[in-house]
């Protein structure tokens, strides 16, 4: 029992990304159980298989809810986190983390970049270069690329493995909410006085999204910026303790910018216009450029350049009219490509 894993897989429904994410999971070594927890599940595509757990729950269970459920089943000492469209690109994912967690016991969690598979489409090549952006990822980009072995701040649950008791020590994912519930945990971690590791050789392949869907994920993480400052400054206001790390001031400049579009029209309206007041907009264009040159690779500049200028300007929005209640229902909308 002690040297097995179990894996974790929180999902909508099952499709073919699901099936081929499968074939990886049951290479992995010590394997002890695959948990699918799932909503819908079409019978005539299903992998019937002894190390393969298919949990269903009922419609709209949020995916903190659905990894605890995961996580309560798990007999193994260990616990693996991958999404639907996740999977490991190596077989000794514990091997790998025993040793990390051998060499540090203050290490909870352990995680590593989760990076695009070879054979995608050309919008999704686009959006994987897109998702490597500090625009985009911020100074968590790391995630998106093969870095040097580091402790850090955040993980993600599409790559990610535990030990179930520190799991549950840490109480699990928080079931209120629907969004960034990984952030939230590993804040927790943070704030017991316990670390986390990213692991160079912890690598798992991860499908990009197609950009309608990246569309959605951004608008939606515009959304998220916005609800986390709310909190930041309501525990300000009423002098609740704030952890280091707990929040990301990074979030302060995502609205920044449609506020000052807006306050820039409203004043051009009433007032003569001068070239100074177009000066940050200026600069935010030249870093786009210098940014979407640096991102590039192989892809053409112009398409890099239009599409992050695009995404930005919507998560911008996006932050800035969810302080004001403005927004669509995330949970009907925010989907991977397993689960449309």
């Amino acid at each position: 029992m002690n040297s097995e894993i179990s894996l974790v897989i929180p999902c909508i429904k099952n499709s073919r990304i699901l099936n081929t994410s499968i074939e990886y999971y049951l290479k992995v070594e010590n394997l002890n159980q695959i948990f699918i927890v799932i909503e819908e599940i079409d019978e005539n595509i299903k992998i019937l298989h002894n190390k393969i757990t298919y949990i269903k729950v009922k419609k709209n269970t949020n995916m903190s809810k659905k990894r605890n459920i995961a996580v309560d089943r798990a007999e193994s000492k260990y616990v693996g986190f991958y999404d639907s469209d996740s999977y490991p690109k190596n077989s000794n994912i514990l091997e790998i983390a025993q040793k990390i967690f051998q060499m540090d016991q203050k290490i909870y969690a352990i995680g590593g970049p989760d990076v695009s598979p070879e054979g995608q489409s050309k919008e999704k090549k686009l959006t994987a270069q897109i998702n490597k952006s500090y625009f985009i990822s911020g100074f968590r980009n790391y995630r998106k690329i093969i870095s040097k072995s580091k402790y850090v701040k955040e993980l993600s649950s599409c790559n990610l493995i535990m030990e179930k008791s520190k799991y549950l020590e840490m109480g699990g994912m928080n079931e209120k909410i629907f969004h960034a519930e990984d952030t939230d945990l590993f804040n927790r971690i943070l704030a017991k006085g316990y670390s986390m590791y990213y692991c160079s050789d912890f690598i798992a392949y991860h499908m990009d999204r197609g950009l309608k869907l990246f569309f959605i994920q951004r608008y939606v993480r515009g959304i998220l910026t916005a609800e986390a400052t709310v909190d930041f400054l309501h525990k300000i206001l009423t002098k609740k303790t704030i952890v280091s790390g707990q929040y990301r001031y990074e979030y302060l400049l995502t609205p920044s910018l449609s506020l000052y579009i807006l306050l820039t029209i409203f004043y051009s309206y009433f007032y003569k216009i001068f070239f100074l007041i177009f000066t940050p907009l200026i600069l935010f264009f030249i870093l786009i450029g210098f940014e979407s040159f640096r991102i590039k690779q192989n892809e053409k500049f112009i398409p890099i350049f239009f599409l992050l200028l695009s995404l930005v300007f919507l998560q911008s929005f996006a932050s800035l009219f969810a302080f004001f209640g403005l927004k669509f229902n995330v949970q009907k909308i925010y989907r991977n490509e397993n689960d449309i």
